[in-house]
């Protein structure tokens, strides 16, 4: 969001609440300092209409709805409600489109990005802006991931980074993935997607981010210190992926391989489809030349 600003550079309330009531395609909640909702608008109150709507209502700034789609390291994914959500940007917290799925009475999760930031006056006065927006356009339904967009989102994001660190950029393939679908069909072909899909987000940390790029492939992208960095996490998402999924009445089991590619964050945002082309090359190397299923 951008706001006209007063004198002092800080948006004033009325600006605030003129910015909320013409945003209607996006739902947008306003908090003050203490993280205590002030004010939403009609797309937030619609979003959320359901939770009041039900035989037991209940708060809809209260209820722990959002979970973000990427899980913690720990594999976690914890519940926030929006009054939580301000809370955390009025301690300080950005959140920058963050991916999460809105859980809402009688309707498949809806995939979300979240944004906020906090306007601060003076020394105790802050006003917390939560933007929150549809998200089907940059998340792969079937598993709940990022897809291709949001990739290119991300490293559209990362000019003016640090150019002391470097960013691995992983391609991330199914062996067999046909023969799997061929023996077991498309539904548990889907099946393994999703947990395979859930197992690589875990195996990841917070801020790194992986998609789903079609079919079986998917793309990690992740911030490293050294290429040595990279095979580590290239060998981790391997190792997340083979244990045996207990799927009904079937087990299965598979493995993946690993192409790895490592560039400076101002390489990979000038040339973005290089470093991709590259992970790709060290792909089909790991699948057909190596045994090792990674390589870079």
């Amino acid at each position: 969001m951008r706001f006209m600003t007063t004198g002092s550079g800080q948006p004033s309330w009325g600006e605030l609440r003129t910015a909320v009531d013409l945003l209607d395609a996006e739902a947008v909640v306003i908090g003050d300092g203490a993280g205590r909702l002030k004010w939403a608008n009609r797309a937030a109150m619609e979003m959320l209409r359901p939770l009041v709507c039900e035989p037991r209502p209940v708060d809809p700034w209260q209820a722990r709805v959002f979970t973000p789609i990427a899980p913690t390291p720990q594999g976690v994914r914890p519940a926030w409600s929006v009054v939580e959500l301000l809370s955390q940007l009025s301690s300080g917290r950005g959140l920058e489109r963050e991916l999460y799925r809105c859980h809402l009475p009688g309707r498949s999760p809806l995939p979300v990005t979240i944004s906020g930031e906090c306007h601060r006056k003076g020394r105790w006065r802050s006003t917390a802006v939560l933007t929150i927006r549809d998200a089907i356009g940059v998340c792969d339904p079937l598993t709940g991931l990022a897809n291709r967009r949001a990739i290119e989102d991300r490293i559209a994001r990362m000019r003016g980074e640090s150019t002391e660190r470097l960013v691995g950029v992983f391609f991330i393939d199914i062996d067999c993935f046909k023969e799997i679908n061929e023996r077991y069909g498309h539904l548990v072909g889907d099946e393994v997607l999703a947990v395979t899909a859930s197992r690589l987000a875990a195996a990841l940390r917070a801020e790194d981010t992986v998609a789903r790029v079609g079919g079986d492939e998917f793309v990690a992208i992740c911030a490293v210190t050294t290429p040595t960095d990279a095979i580590a996490i290239a060998d981790r998402l391997r190792e997340a992926a083979t244990p045996p999924m207990e799927l009904g009445e079937q087990t299965i089991s598979l493995t993946v391989s690993v192409g790895v590619a490592v560039v400076s964050p101002e390489s990979l945002v000038k040339n973005p489809a290089a470093a991709l082309e590259e992970a790709d090359r060290a792909l089909f190397a790991a699948k057909y030349e190596h045994a090792s299923g990674s390589v870079w």
